[in-house]
């Protein structure tokens, strides 16, 4: 099945599942009584990380003395590093629940698998009353979604969709007409109003 061009409201906002900031907030707060799957759903919805690059990292990736984590991409075979710029209040964050957890130097910050972290997801989400379940029975929200919070959450704030392309590592600018399409149908939405 190819990628849907069609520009209908439904269809672009189905197309990309992600949650809101409010039910991030929920997620979180569900979450703190597990503080490794805190620190999880905290990295990846204010870095935009795929799972298995939070998989990879390491106390030391997360830099002491500014807003940045070092990410593990592969492609094609090679390791690809980059340094990702995030909100200084979410790097003081995920440092002082590293600091909590007493994770070492070299020990993995998530050491179970990618379907662990997918469980997790499914828990906590559950718990914090989000909608996860696609409503069609289709494929539901998943804890990829947290990665499309992110690039929504830019693409509202109006970045330039270079910053946006390199902050998410993606190919191409065609990845990211999903963000700003979906943004601008819900523009569009909010300017028709309800009829009631």
């Amino acid at each position: 099945m190819g990628y849907d061009r069609r520009n209908d409201s439904a269809t672009v906002l189905e197309r990309v599942r992600y949650i809101t900031g409010e039910e991030y907030k929920k997620l979180l707060q569900r979450s703190k009584r597990n503080p490794r799957a805190y620190l999880l759903f905290l990295v990846l919805g204010n870095a935009g990380l795929r799972v298995g690059e939070a998989h990879r990292l390491v106390p030391k990736d997360i830099a002491d003395d500014r807003p940045v984590i070092r990410v593990q991409t592969e492609r094609q075979g090679d390791n690809v590093i980059h340094d990702l710029v995030i909100a200084r209040k979410a790097a003081r964050k995920i440092r002082e629940v590293i600091r909590l957890i007493g994770i070492r130097v070299n020990e993995k910050l998530f050491p179970w698998t990618i379907r662990n972290s997918q469980k997790l997801w499914y828990k906590y989400s559950t718990q914090a009353g989000l909608r996860i379940l696609g409503t069609d029975g289709g494929k539901g929200r998943g804890i990829h979604c947290l990665r499309h919070m992110l690039g929504i959450r830019m693409a509202e704030a109006n970045l330039p969709p270079v910053f946006i392309l390199k902050q998410l590592r993606q190919k191409s600018f065609l990845y990211l007409d999903r963000y700003l399409q979906t943004i601008e149908t819900r523009r569009m939405m909010e300017n028709i109003g309800a009829i009631c």
